[in-house]
């Protein structure tokens, strides 16, 4: 991605980082033979964090501090800083570039870091589903009314609340009778819960 036209496109991140911070940044990671690589606090994806007033991860403040600028994409297309040297943990800005995540996603493609095809885990591994089909699983097997777990209303008291609301009682007046908050019953008087009731 061409970084002028980056610039054109997209607004920049006002990114404002004290004279301290920087210090404690340059501070905060170790040269290696190829990647600089961030030694404190690390995001459970691999990702270097740094706070300034909010997190941060450490790769896009590399890459402000050696360009002085960072772009933020728009809402339908997030600007990330990738890594060719596909250290996560990597901070050495002559291994960053801009990209979106179709770009990452192509750039991981290429190198060979993404299970596709035959090493793809819904192919090595026989009870694994994908996505999709575990998406479609979970729906089926979704539990609804008094079967699941944290109900508090039964299908028949949920029948009789609808009918005694219809002839005129108050949603407050059954909320306290049934033991329930008032908005819990008014999703139910109103279908948006316990749709699978006549």
């Amino acid at each position: 991605m061409n970084e002028a036209a980056v610039k054109l496109a997209y607004r920049l991140e006002e990114i404002k980082m004290t004279d301290k911070q920087i210090a404690r940044f340059h501070e905060s990671y170790e040269k290696q033979a190829q990647c600089w690589v961030w030694q404190r606090r690390l995001h459970p994806s691999g990702y270097g964090i740094m706070p300034i007033g909010r997190e941060m991860r450490a790769s896009r403040l590399a890459f402000f501090l050696s360009r002085g600028w960072l772009p933020v994409g728009r809402p339908w297309q997030n600007i990330n800083v990738c890594h060719t040297c596909d250290n996560r943990a990597c901070v050495n800005p002559d291994h960053l570039f801009l990209g979106t995540g179709k770009d990452n996603s192509q750039d991981a493609l290429a190198k060979g870091r993404l299970a596709v095809g035959l090493r793809s885990p819904a192919k090595r591994l026989p009870g694994c589903l994908s996505r999709g089909a575990q998406h479609a699983a979970r729906i089926k097997n979704k539990v609804y009314g008094e079967r699941h777990t944290i109900a508090k209303l039964t299908d028949e008291l949920v029948i009789d609340a609808r009918q005694r609301y219809q002839s005129g009682q108050s949603c407050n007046s059954l909320a306290k009778e049934y033991g329930v908050t008032a908005s819990t019953l008014y999703a139910a008087l109103h279908r948006w819960t316990w749709k699978h009731l006549p």
